[in-house]
């Protein structure tokens, strides 16, 4: 649900052209034979859930993570914390010089959006009712 609500505030309040933002459907439960053309395909484990991609070759990725405990691998991962897998492709993003992001409200992807300089048509108010500041650190999460 927060993802789908970061989308439409994208969609809604930013222009056309000025940045595109795009989700990555790497998760959700899968029978093998499906699972594994996707991998074949390329499709990877940790990958982050969306990619923002702004002027000059630059690009965030960003993940969202909100309450309920979730499963991944079968295994139950404490609330809003990055599998080992996720904390892989974080430091393969950062390794090779782009920005990764942890979102953990609206406000604060829409802070992400204002920190980054993307033109919005309009704000929702979300990040300036907040101190909200999108996470980049991979200790944080460690």
């Amino acid at each position: 649900m927060m993802q789908s609500n970061c989308v439409e505030i994208f969609d809604r309040a930013v222009p056309a052209g000025t940045a595109f933002l795009y989700a990555v459907p790497n998760g959700g439960r899968r029978d093998g034979l499906t699972g594994a053309i996707l991998k074949a395909e390329g499709v990877r484990a940790g990958v982050a859930d969306l990619v923002l991609m702004l002027p000059r070759g630059r690009s965030v990725y960003i993940e969202m993570k909100v309450g309920g405990g979730q499963s991944i691998s079968g295994v139950k991962v404490a609330k809003g914390y990055q599998s080992d897998t996720q904390q892989g492709f974080q430091a393969t993003v950062e390794a090779l010089g782009f920005r990764y992001v942890i979102c953990r409200s609206e406000a604060e992807f829409e802070a992400l959006l204002i920190e980054e300089g993307v033109p919005l048509r309009f704000r929702t108010h979300v990040a300036a009712r907040s101190s909200a500041k999108p996470r980049s650190s991979s200790a944080e999460m460690s």
